[in-house]
């Protein structure tokens, strides 16, 4: 086990959060053992699990911040989409750009469960109707 307050430890208890949150599995290798890419895998997400410490604030986390203040005046989700111009990258769309989305853990973990909660629905359904 990880020394106590040691990266090691905090790394795998923001893994085990995640985990949780997701109704998902950590990798007891962190992601470092073959066949078991990832730190957390869930029925639908390979989720990797990065943790920074830092007395400042992240640009993205102030972007976020912002975002979440004006969705929760109207009570909506909040979602940073972010666009980075870089051709040929594996992510890349066919125009050369990666687009991505950020949310907080939580919201996406609901999302997640909802999501889910429907697919299972759906089978339920088609096997009553079969």
């Amino acid at each position: 086990m990880a020394q106590r307050g040691s990266k090691k430890e905090l790394s795998v208890r923001h893994e085990e959060r995640i985990a949780s949150l997701f109704d998902g599995e950590r990798s007891p290798s962190s992601g470092a053992a073959a066949g078991k890419p990832g730190d957390v895998t869930t029925r639908c997400l390979k989720i990797e699990c990065k943790e920074t410490q830092t007395q400042r604030l992240p640009v993205l986390i102030k972007e976020l911040s912002k975002a979440a203040m004006e969705a929760w005046e109207h009570s909506l989700t909040p979602m940073l989409a972010k666009r980075y111009y870089a051709p040929g990258h594996p992510l890349a769309n066919s125009d050369g750009w990666i687009d991505i989305t950020i949310m907080l853990a939580s919201d996406q973990a609901e999302r997640e469960a909802s999501h889910v909660l429907g697919l299972e629905m759906g089978d339920w359904i088609k096997n009553r109707d079969a």
